[in-house]
């Protein structure tokens, strides 16, 4: 498989019972560096407030032993196997962790309280106005935000 390390003393993998606990330190160690190279390289531009590589390979060989746990996955992986393995599950974190940075979440970017409708109702005016007059109040705080800042 490409990427699988073909480091010759990681020969050991070959055939090792994933049910074996004790071979997960001896996993871990052996994947950990090549996980977070991998990862480095799936998250390069993106803002690490959430997650850094590190953290996002760590999360991996848990995933994997839970997923072995649950019946998902046993027997004797090749090194080749279980590398591809951990890639997907890998690439599975990264893509959700983007998915989560870029999903609109409720009331992002919005003042919160009461709807354009709801203010346009009590007010007796078209909720059109509402909006009009947010964004006004948005543009003008933005403005004495960006000049105070400059002080």
């Amino acid at each position: 498989m490409p990427g699988a390390p073909k480091d010759p003393s990681m020969g050991w993998l070959d055939g090792l019972p994933v049910e074996d606990r004790d071979a997960a330190p001896l996993i871990y160690d052996a994947c950990f560096e090549r996980l977070v190279a991998t990862a480095r390289r799936a998250l390069a531009g993106a803002p690490r407030r959430d997650t850094d590589e590190e953290d996002l390979a760590s999360s991996v060989l848990p995933s994997f032993f839970r997923g072995v746990d649950d019946g998902r996955s046993s027997g004797r992986f090749s090194r080749a196997q279980l590398w591809g393995l951990l890639l997907t599950i890998a690439r599975r974190k990264v893509a959700r962790l983007h998915r989560r940075r870029f999903t609109l979440r409720p009331g992002a970017g919005k003042v919160r309280g009461e709807t354009p409708l709801a203010s346009a109702e009590r007010l007796g005016c078209a909720e059109r106005t509402i909006e009009r007059k947010m964004n006004k109040f948005q543009r003008v705080w933005l403005v004495l935000n960006r000049e105070s800042n400059c002080v």
